[in-house]
């Protein structure tokens, strides 16, 4: 069996299944429920944005609030908490399950005698896992932008739109903040998603990992969650400090840079280079534990 049939037979298989779009109907509802909180609270979280933008740019103290509360603003606000919090978690479905399910109901040594390696067997599902994570990152972008361009309508975006959730990011702005165009924002916001779900990929390889290693695939993802706040805890714990660079949970914000006037490439690249670095590691150990299983089911 080739890669690619065996790759198509796994997403028919997984997107028959229900709980395949639980992660998808999560977010949906939560961005729902943003945006009627975005527009009850009469663009409050844009005039936090703007005073503080304002100490950085002057100007912006008198421009109208509403002229930049539009779809895209609404859309790169909320991207802190959806890369931060909802998508790694619900991330983790989309790994946990696939081969640790094969374990518990027996029919992992079954799927290993048709006519595909041990190595070619795991590719498939790791192959299927980055698929569909990917596939629920830019379902996410474009629903979040969908939604609030519906209702918010559209416009340009004031860069850098981030400092209402990172004030720390704001400090070291030295540049001149000015509009991006329409058409523009639009360009660095799905290249910021594709930044978001190369760091989301990791918990989607680490829980898929941790299902090669346990037999049960609520364990896989319970461990998996529990270690992605850990390493939240460890980033900010003082005597830890000199461990920060090593803990990817640190570069989760690796997307913001995207929105600066001028992008750093350099810096965009490196942490590209990390995630595709930690996803490897990860992935490779999860392979050797594979490779040397004894099947007994």
């Amino acid at each position: 069996m080739t890669f690619l049939r065996a790759l198509k037979y796994e997403l028919i298989k997984n997107l028959r299944k229900k709980r395949t779009f639980w992660a998808f109907v999560a977010v949906t509802a939560l961005v729902s429920i943003l945006l009627i909180a975005y527009v009850a609270s009469e663009f409050d979280p844009v005039q936090r944005y703007m005073r503080r933008a304002s100490r950085f740019e002057r100007g912006l103290a008198n421009m109208a609030v509403e002229e930049f509360g539009n779809g895209m603003l609404f859309a790169v606000l909320f991207m802190g908490l959806l890369s931060y919090a909802l998508m790694p978690v619900l991330a983790v479905a989309f790994g946990g399950e696939l081969i640790s399910s094969e374990i518990q109901l027996g029919t992992l040594r079954t799927a290993l005698v048709r006519p595909i390696t041990r190595l070619g067997y795991y590719m498939t599902k790791y192959a299927y896992a980055a698929l569909i994570t990917l596939g629920f990152v830019l379902f996410t972008a474009l629903l979040t932008y969908g939604l609030g361009v519906a209702f918010l309508g559209r416009g340009p975006l004031l860069a850098p739109a981030a400092f209402i959730m990172n004030p720390g990011f704001a400090q070291q702005f030295t540049g001149v903040i000015r509009p991006l165009s329409e058409q523009t924002a639009f360009v660095r916001y799905l290249v910021a998603y594709l930044l978001v779900a190369m760091a989301v990929m990791t918990m989607t390889t680490l829980s898929f990992t941790l299902s090669t290693i346990v037999k049960h695939t609520g364990a896989a993802m319970i461990i998996a969650i529990s270690s992605y706040f850990i390493l939240h805890i460890l980033a900010v714990t003082p005597w830890l400090e000199s461990w920060r660079p090593y803990l990817f949970v640190t570069k989760m914000d690796l997307w913001l840079p995207v929105f600066l006037q001028d992008p750093p490439s350099g810096e965009i690249w490196n942490n590209v280079a990390y995630f595709v670095t930690y996803n490897a590691a990860i992935f490779a150990v999860g392979l050797a534990v594979f490779l040397r299983r004894d099947v007994q089911c």
